[in-house]
């Protein structure tokens, strides 16, 4: 099993985007769509993912997108602010902002505190917070917020890599999600070969349409 650390897929991605002109947006879709293969679409019929505002987040936007058009019931939740936003995350947006999809942002302490029982609404959680972007910390309320998806207990898909957990340590910076299920892209990410007995998850590898150097 190919197991691959941050610099390696940067490199790979930069290769498949900059080199052979491959847009970024095609990657995203791909990941949504390697993603949701791996959900039982008989059983899990609402969703709420939170999304940073990062590439990762662009992976769950498309995801919320997609869900919809199978006719389930989704609801996205955005840590962190849109001026902060990658170039992928804009660009799924604006496509979410034409949908009958309910979009909140957790910003304010009434919008935290209400998004405990926000959750009880679903049957799965899909954390699209962050992913290869997380070095050391969080900002805002993002620690609550991961802190909130555990203490749920509802069935949670993490896109890529668990939000909180280093990409090439599998160290947890004070918190991080506890994914029943991790779809990850390329190869098994050094960082989830490390994990404590804290994490329970199935991970499954897909590859997202990036070709390798010849």
């Amino acid at each position: 099993m190919k197991v691959i650390d941050r610099k390696s897929f940067q490199d790979l991605e930069t290769y498949n985007i900059e080199k052979l002109g491959i847009d970024p947006n095609i990657l995203v879709e791909q990941a949504a769509l390697k993603t949701i293969k791996h959900i039982d679409l008989d059983l899990r019929h609402s969703f709420a993912i939170i999304c940073g505002v990062n590439k990762n987040g662009s992976y769950g936007l498309a995801i919320a997108r997609n869900l919809f058009a199978e006719g389930k019931k989704v609801y996205i939740y955005i840590v962190d602010s849109l001026n902060l936003a990658s170039e992928e995350f804009k660009y799924q947006y604006d496509i979410i902002k034409n949908l009958d999809i309910e979009v909140s942002f957790l910003e304010t302490l009434g919008d935290l505190d209400e998004f405990p029982s926000e959750l009880n609404k679903v049957n799965t959680l899909i954390d699209a917070i962050s992913g290869i972007e997380f070095e050391r910390s969080f900002q805002g309320p993002t620690e609550f917020v991961i802190d909130c998806i555990n203490k749920s207990r509802i069935y949670t898909i993490s896109v890529d890599i668990p939000s909180g957990m280093d990409y090439d340590t599998g160290e947890c910076n004070i918190v991080c999600v506890q994914a029943d299920l991790v779809v990850t892209f390329l190869g098994l990410k050094k960082g989830l070969t490390k994990t404590s007995g804290i994490y329970k998850q199935d991970i499954k590898i897909e590859n997202i349409g990036m070709i390798k150097r010849g």
